[in-house]
């Protein structure tokens, strides 16, 4: 039985071999170390909670894949304190990729010293026909994967495509809607002309226009901004219920601020009444 699981994690070593080349996140790294919790898993690592610092790590990864120092701390980890050679050498890989550095001495002495152990554990011949014919199967399922991920591509970029002409459409409006509320205040007067009490019965019977004219909204008075400070667990739209305000606006008053990635401690302009 541990003869298999340690088979088939070799296995699953070599598909992320084979898949690594399946450059599925466009965006370029920076600034890698001054993440949140990337800090948070350095402080854990100085005072030995590994598993915390390994929990830390994958949140800095699920908001950043592209996060080079946190594939090769997370490497570290798996290696020196879980021996979980498959996992360690996917996250160097990846940080090998992400920096360019292909000859980084330490890093590959970690792999090879991390495939050293799978094979002595596990105790596969590359040779035999048994992990030939394996290894032709993940051909196979590389080159499906490679498919997928580029549909996927394909489709993520006609999302954004969408979503920014949206946006745009949106801002539109509001410019529309701002210009014909500014036209109206203009008619206020008019608009608002006080009642005559004094009119009978019959003059109002007669002088009732059939389809009144339905009221008019006039408008509102100009909202303060105010310099709000992102905290934990904030977004656009929690922020809009919180302000009263819609998330549209949050957007036109931050065109610099990327909803999707806000920062603790990052600085945004909010309507308030």
């Amino acid at each position: 039985m541990r003869l298999r699981l340690i088979s088939l994690g070799f296995i699953c070593l070599t598909t992320s071999f084979l898949i690594g080349g399946c450059n599925y996140n466009t965006s370029t790294p920076a600034d890698d170390k001054k993440d949140p919790y990337y800090m948070k898993a350095m402080d854990q690592i100085q005072r030995k909670d590994y598993a915390g610092a390994a929990e830390s790590l994958r949140r800095v990864l699920d908001g950043s894949p592209r996060n080079a120092a946190a594939h090769k701390e997370l490497g570290i980890i798996n290696e020196d304190h879980y021996r979980d050679y498959v996992t360690a050498v996917y996250h160097y890989r990846n940080y090998l990729k992400l920096n360019d550095k292909e000859d980084d001495p330490l890093i590959k002495s970690r792999v090879t010293e991390c495939m050293r152990e799978l094979i002595t554990q596990s105790d596969i011949n590359p040779d035999s026909p048994a992990y030939q014919k394996k290894l032709d199967q993940l051909l196979k399922d590389k080159q499906s994967l490679e498919d997928s991920v580029t549909k996927l591509t394909v489709a993520y970029e006609q999302l954004r495509s969408d979503y920014t002409n949206l946006l745009a459409k949106l801002q539109q409006q509001d410019i529309a809607l701002a210009r014909a509320q500014a036209s109206l205040g203009t008619n206020a007067a008019a608009i608002n002309r006080p009642v005559v009490s004094n009119l009978n019965t019959e003059m109002l019977a007669v002088n009732v226009p059939t389809n009144p004219v339905p009221p008019v909204e006039l408008p509102k008075t100009q909202k303060k901004i105010e310099i709000y400070e992102i905290q934990s667990g904030d977004t656009f739209a929690k922020l809009a219920r919180r302000y009263n305000v819609k998330p549209e606006e949050l957007v036109k008053l931050n065109p610099d601020v990327n909803p999707t990635k806000l920062q603790i401690g990052q600085e945004i302009r909010i309507p308030v009444q």
